[in-house]
């Protein structure tokens, strides 16, 4: 119905379905839609050298406070810009790394040396598990479902306060 009126406006081109756009991986079945970003995940590894590496049990070191000035400031300032920006991409069917990543986004003007090294150890986490997404089942309530959470003046630097919000419609995750 929708793709027909679609064709009548604009004279589009049905490709069937999708599988495979942008990075983004769709596979469908009678049990819903699952999306993940495996074979990015993959060549971001490949390409940071850790294919091989020791996979992490958690996105981020819990031993280890980022600070701006805690280590030596690195000299190629680009690359973890970079990998900054390629793990904000896959933070859209990675929720689990979204609050380290964009902890880490606080220093892409001044990185040293330990941020780098976190930005490594979220890559070894992702190692754990590449095709981690997110499954959106067909058979949920339609029901709207949200949390939140706050750690008050958390940041030893500014004393700001840390929030973080997800919201569910059903099971799915649809927002975080």
């Amino acid at each position: 119905m929708v793709k027909s009126q679609l064709d009548h406006l604009f004279k589009i081109k049905d490709l069937g379905q999708l599988k495979f756009c942008l990075g983004l991986e769709v596979a469908r079945s009678r049990k819903g839609i699952f999306l993940n970003r495996r074979k990015y995940t993959l060549e971001l590894l490949d390409v940071a050298g850790l294919l091989g590496c020791k996979p992490s049990n958690t996105p981020g070191d819990p031993q280890i406070k980022l600070h701006s000035k805690e280590s030596h400031f690195l000299k190629d300032i680009f690359m973890y810009r970079l990998l900054n920006r390629q793990l904000i991409y896959l933070t859209n069917t990675r929720p689990d790394i979204c609050f380290v990543v964009n902890y880490l986004s606080q220093f892409l003007s001044i990185p040293t040396t330990t941020h780098y090294q976190a930005s490594l150890w979220i890559l070894r986490y992702l190692k754990a598990n590449p095709g981690r997404g997110l499954f959106f089942p067909s058979d949920y309530p339609l029901q709207l479902k949200g949390f939140c959470d706050s750690d008050w003046a958390s940041c030893p630097k500014t004393r700001c306060s840390i929030t973080s919000f997800c919201i569910f419609l059903g099971d799915s995750l649809i927002s975080w």
